[in-house]
């Protein structure tokens, strides 16, 4: 465990030093929210690559360099230092993970929990499958009385982009740096913050 602290220590400072030069892309016409969220939803097979970094109450913080791959309900996240050094490796659905972590392997058939349980790191991943797009409400996830008390805590950016929100969960979310990618509007900088922790996402490259 202090092996692996130490790498993301090192890969915390190189993310943090590392700065974004890349200007973010603006609507040529009306953006229409309807229509990108309705793209959102039905954009479940997907790739991103990029720059986390964790803190929190009662960890040290870290950097690393994610890498994930989306397919419907099953994912591949891994997380690296900068040498490339593999950090923690995660593999699962909605029902079971296996995760590669400090060099065991473990099994659990409640993703959800996994990474906190074994890693003291509170990365709530499954529905960050839906947030890291720069979608708050999945209707197949969530009831209609939960989706009203998210969408009242939507705030807009100055085209119409959904700045950020709060969900139920507890979990204040942020974005910034939207890119085109094909016809969707996606974050480039995600921000999710906790009563305990914080986690900041810079993502270098979408696959679509």
């Amino acid at each position: 465990m202090k092996n692996v602290l130490r790498k993301l220590s090192i890969t915390l400072l190189s993310i943090l030093t590392i700065a974004c030069s890349t200007l973010p892309d603006q609507p040529s016409d009306e953006f229409n929210l309807k229509k990108q969220q309705r793209l959102l939803k039905s954009l479940d097979n997907w790739k991103l690559k990029g720059r986390m970094a964790f803190k929190s109450d009662t960890q040290k913080s870290f950097g690393a360099y994610i890498s994930w791959n989306q397919e419907k309900s099953d994912y591949d996240f891994s997380m690296n230092t900068l040498l490339g050094v593999s950090v923690m490796k995660l593999q699962g659905n909605d029902a079971f993970a296996t995760m590669s972590y400090d060099n065991q392997t473990y099994n659990s058939t409640t993703p959800n929990q996994f990474i906190e349980s074994l890693t003291g790191w509170d990365i709530p991943l499954l529905s960050m499958q839906d947030w890291v797009k720069g979608m708050p409400i999945n209707n197949s996830r969530s009831n209609q009385a939960l989706n009203k008390a998210i969408s009242n805590t939507i705030t807009y950016d100055e085209v119409g982009r959904i700045s950020s929100f709060q969900h139920d969960s507890g979990w204040q979310i942020n974005y910034g740096s939207y890119r085109r990618v094909n016809e969707h509007w996606l974050p480039h900088q995600v921000t999710l913050k906790s009563a305990t922790s914080q986690i900041k996402i810079r993502i270098t490259e979408w696959t679509i």
